[in-house]
């Protein structure tokens, strides 16, 4: 009979850990949006699939701008963007384990306007972001100056220049 109880205690103690470690996961997606200018208006949450773009989600902004994408199953960890009432994209947005996070953003001034609040790897990814936009259209400003070199010398320094740019960029 000890050994009998002894068990369904065991057992009893093992489903309390289960049932523990399942609350501890997160459920779901909770992603808090402000966009302005918009009010009142639909936005979308989307996704790219392969060399397709999908939607995930909407929300309807309030008077204040304000939205949640919200839903009771995890998304998929990836790439996604929003997705402007017109159904322009606007910037992307990493999403993997952590689905609770909010964004803002001003339209009239994107990608400088977007702040991220509750995510590492989306300020992570904007820093990375910013750094490889304003690289890369060095590095293509340089190239139009070097097809147009006006001398041996000039062309050298330039090439020396873009690559020390792209090996900032890949470090």
């Amino acid at each position: 009979g000890l050994i009998l109880l002894t068990m369904k205690h065991s057992l009893a103690l093992f489903y309390f850990f289960i049932a523990a470690l399942a609350s501890n996961a997160q459920q779901g997606y909770n992603i808090k949006v402000a966009l302005k200018p918009y009010k009142n208006e639909k936005i979308y949450l989307g996704y790219y699939y392969g060399k397709l773009k999908a939607l995930a989600d909407s929300t309807v902004l309030d008077a204040n701008s304000k939205g949640n994408f919200t839903g009771k199953e995890p998304l998929h960890g990836g790439m996604y963007f929003i997705v402007s009432p017109r159904k322009e994209i606007l910037f992307e947005l990493l999403i993997d384990k952590d689905q609770d996070f909010s964004v803002t953003a001003d339209t009239t001034n994107l990608p400088g306007s977007v702040v991220f609040a509750g995510t590492v790897d989306n300020t992570q990814f904007q820093s990375y972001s910013g750094f490889a936009n304003k690289t890369g259209q060095a590095i293509n400003r340089l190239n139009t100056e070097l097809k147009s070199g006006k001398s041996a010398r000039d062309s050298t320094a330039i090439s020396f220049e873009i690559r020390a740019l792209s090996r900032s960029l890949t470090a």
